[in-house]
């Protein structure tokens, strides 16, 4: 019963987003996955919708922590025909080797930029949901946002701040750790 919920929650939010953005946006459907193993986080995925003018997302998951606090990232590859670290076996063509900070030369334009937060109920099951115009570079870690939007790969990653102690620091933040720890990933290539 639980997937079932999951599942009509997210076409839900599949359909509020489709309607939510331009007739020329691209929309992308993906699965959520551990960074510790790469398996496949059950019952989790996540919908990104592009256009010209931006893109926005919503990624429902589980197996989280409750009482811990999360973020979401956006991870952008703004020219993914440059990307040279794609995941094996995966669609995506991009991987955290193409980003700065992990030895990418950023030929692939980078950037990483927060979309969302919150505290993780008991249920350990939580929906993030974020919106990213072109060229926004507010909340960036590095890097000039999403520049273009309807080619870019983007990953989502989920980041698990640890218990909450300062929620509203850990929840807006990428280093408010107590500790921190990159848990999830939900690429989207286009």
């Amino acid at each position: 019963m639980k997937g079932k919920t999951i599942g009509t929650s997210l076409f839900t939010v599949f359909v509020a987003l489709a309607l939510a953005m331009p007739a020329s946006a691209a929309t992308t459907r993906a699965n959520v996955y551990r960074f510790a193993d790469g398996s496949q986080v059950a019952g989790a995925s996540s919908i990104v919708a592009t256009s010209e003018t931006g893109a926005r997302m919503t990624l429902q998951t589980s197996d989280l922590t409750a009482g811990d606090a999360y973020t979401v990232w956006w991870i952008i590859f703004n020219e993914p025909e440059n990307c040279s670290h794609g995941e094996p076996g995966s669609e995506a063509r991009c991987g955290p080797g193409d980003l700065p900070p992990y030895g990418g030369d950023d030929s692939a334009v980078t950037s990483i930029v927060y979309a969302a937060g919150h505290i993780v109920g008991g249920s350990g099951v939580a929906t993030f949901s974020g919106h990213l115009s072109a060229g926004d570079t507010d909340g960036a870690l590095f890097g000039p946002g999403l520049i273009n939007p309807t080619t870019a790969e983007i990953h989502l990653v989920v980041r698990d701040h640890g218990p909450a102690q300062d929620p509203n620091q850990q929840i807006h933040t990428f280093g408010a750790c107590n500790p921190c720890t990159n848990l999830q990933v939900s690429p989207h290539p286009q």
